[in-house]
This record gives structure tokens, sequence and C-alpha cells, in this order.
């Protein structure tokens, strides 16, 4: 009977650990809270800093599109469009610190009258540069050129070709899950 008790609380926990586990990069998303995005129906792309490998710029690219795509918006080569997209891929080092060990030790004594406490602590951190992969998609307004929404994403590079397109898929799908934005006051 016990365990029938404590099995959901065990599942939950490991489901929580898992969903820590696989979060993916990182993403923030702004855009203009005046904007109308519900009037807009035409994209088209425009060049902004591609990732070095042509496989990872039209994965970003392919993504994009079927966010876009599957919020109702139509890609067109030519002509008048709503909106101008554009992305910047990149690389910033960040120095990690990870694999520590902390140690703390406390000691009281009562000696004599006063007594007296030391307090020791220890780590064993390890300091290693990491490479971040940077992902900005841009969009601005066709006629004018503003910017009006933008997503920044980032995570740690994986030399894996697999690995790379999850991140790429996941920090796509994080920047257009709440795409279009609802207008400030609406």
């Amino acid at each position: 009977m016990t365990l029938l008790r404590t099995l959901p609380f065990a599942l939950l926990v490991l489901l929580a650990a898992a969903a820590a586990c696989s979060s993916g990069p990182t993403v923030r998303v702004d855009y203009d809270l005046e904007h109308d995005f519900s009037a807009h129906r035409t994209y088209a792309w425009r060049t902004g800093t591609p990732a070095d490998s042509e496989l990872v710029q039209k994965r970003i690219v392919a993504g994009v599109d079927a966010a876009l795509a599957a919020r109702g918006l139509q890609h067109v080569e030519t002509g008048t469009v709503d909106l101008l997209v554009r992305t910047e891929v990149g690389a910033k080092t960040r120095m990690d610190t990870s694999g520590g060990n902390v140690r703390v030790g406390v000691g009281i004594s009562r000696r004599g009258r006063y007594g007296s406490v030391g307090v020791g602590t220890s780590t064993g951190d390890t300091v290693r540069e990491l490479e971040i992969g940077t992902l900005a998609i841009t969009l601005s307004v066709g006629s004018s050129g503003t910017v009006v929404w933008r997503a920044d994403a980032e995570e740690a590079v994986s030399s894996d070709a697999q690995q790379t397109n999850e991140t790429i898929a996941k920090a796509i799908e994080k920047a257009f899950r709440d795409f279009p934005p609802a207008r400030a006051g609406s």
C-alpha cells in the first residue's frame, strides 16, 4: 500500500528531473507592445549573419519558415512584403565552473570562559572555456524596416550534428511559442 502512495510522487520527481535536464537553449523574446501583428500575411528573408556551416543555416531557415507558415504567414520572394526576417548566428566564449565539491567544516569549542568557533571551506571547482552558440531572429516591418520582434537564443555548442539539429529546433520552437504576440491592451 505504501508503494502505491509513493509511486506517483516518485514519477513526478523523475519527470521534473527529466524536464530540467532537457530544458534546451535559453531564449529571450522582445517585441513592440503597440504593434499589430495580426495585419501581417507575408514575409521575405533579408541577409543577416549566416552560420559558418551551410547545413546549419539551412536548418535555421527551414525551422523559421515552418514556424511562420504554421502561424499563417506566407513566404514570398518578390513584391511587397509585410515582414522582413533576418538571422544572426554567432558564438561566444563563457567561463564555466563545474564539477566542484564544496566542503564546509564548523568547529565549536568551549575552552575556559570564552568559546570559539571556526569555519573552513574548500572547493574543487574546474574552470573551463565553454563555446556558446547564439541565434538572433529579427522581424521588421517591410515598408519601414522598423524592428518589431526579436528572439535571442543561446546554448552550448555541440560537435554532434543530431544534437545541433535538436538545439536549433528547440530554440525556434521556444522563440515562436507565443507568436504572434498580443497587442498591449487587447
